[in-house]
C-alpha cells in the first residue's frame, strides 16, 4: 500500500490523471482509493506507471477513473453488484479471483456475474477470436 497526491488532471471531467503514487512494473490495473471518513472507495485503475529511458521509475503513473470506463448502457448501481461491506475479509475474498488467458495469469476482481477486472499483462496477447 502507498500513498501519493493527483499531480494533474487531464480529459474531459478529469477522467485521465497523473499521481506520485509509486507502482511498480505489472501494476497495470491496480485500484486507486480515496479514504472518505471510515470507508476506503477505490475510485481509479492504474493503466501504467511511467518510466525514463532506461527503465528507472520516474515517481508516477498514469490513471483514469473508473467512472470514465463505465460502459454507455445503465448497470444497476453498485450496490446490487457487490455484497455489503463487512468488518472482516470474508466478503472481500470472494471477489478476488483468479484469471488466466493462455499463458499469462494475474489477480482479478469480480464485479458482477459476467464482468472482471484485470490487468492489461493478462489480455495483452489474447486475439479478438479466442475465448476466455
Amino acid at each position: 500500500m502507498t500513498t501519493g497526491h493527483v499531480c494533474k488532471l487531464i480529459g474531459r471531467n478529469g477522467s485521465l490523471f497523473l499521481t506520485d503514487a509509486c507502482h511498480l512494473p505489472n501494476t497495470e490495473g491496480a485500484g486507486l482509493r480515496r479514504d472518505r471518513s471510515l470507508s476506503v472507495d477505490v475510485v481509479a485503475m492504474v493503466l501504467a506507471p511511467l518510466f525514463c529511458e532506461r527503465g528507472h521509475p520516474t515517481g508516477l503513473s498514469l490513471a483514469t477513473s473508473l467512472s470514465s470506463l463505465r460502459p454507455p448502457s445503465p448497470l444497476p448501481p453498485p450496490s446490487t453488484l457487490l455484497p455489503p461491506p463487512q468488518d472482516n475479509l470474508t466478503g472481500v475474498c470472494k471477489l478476488v479471483v483468479g484469471v488466466a488467458v493462455g499463458s499469462n495469469w494475474g489477480s482479478g476482481i469480480l464485479l458482477s456475474c459476467d464482468r472482471i477486472l484485470t490487468c492489461a499483462h493478462v489480455v495483452t496477447k489474447l486475439r479478438s477470436s479466442q475465448p476466455l
